[in-house]
């Protein structure tokens, strides 16, 4: 999203898309940081296609610039520290408040119901 649509509107567009009701903390906080490592590995490689976009992002994680969250939850480790078989769901409750009315961004098809794991969504 960062080549097409710019770093700007693509860091805008995804803290609406985390901020949504029933997002697990530790959910947010893990997307909200490897949005911004994608976000930022897009903007060093303005040049870079898919394909050398996406190996980046595979290296990103291999060095442990991403966060992931480890199995039974509620802390977030480094991506080098944590296999693939470590990974799991957040155990942190949503927050009470409803930060739909908070983002403006209703029914934004993202992850309120908290059921992924591992490195978050793209951007």
């Amino acid at each position: 999203m960062t080549k097409k649509y710019g770093a700007e509107w693509t860091e805008k567009y995804t803290y609406a898309h985390e901020a949504i009701p029933g997002n697990n903390p530790e959910r947010e906080a893990m997307d909200l940081h490897n949005n911004e490592v994608r976000r930022r590995i897009a903007r060093e490689h303005p040049d870079a296609g898919e394909e050398e976009l996406a190996g980046l992002v595979e290296k990103a994680v291999r060095d442990g610039e991403m966060v992931v969250i480890a199995k039974g939850g509620g802390r977030l480790d480094s991506s080098d520290q944590v296999g693939p078989d470590g990974t799991g769901d957040p155990v942190l409750p949503a927050p009470e408040e409803d930060r739909e009315a908070v983002s403006g961004w209703a029914d934004s098809g993202g992850s309120g119901s908290g059921r992924r794991s591992g490195a978050g969504s793209g951007s």
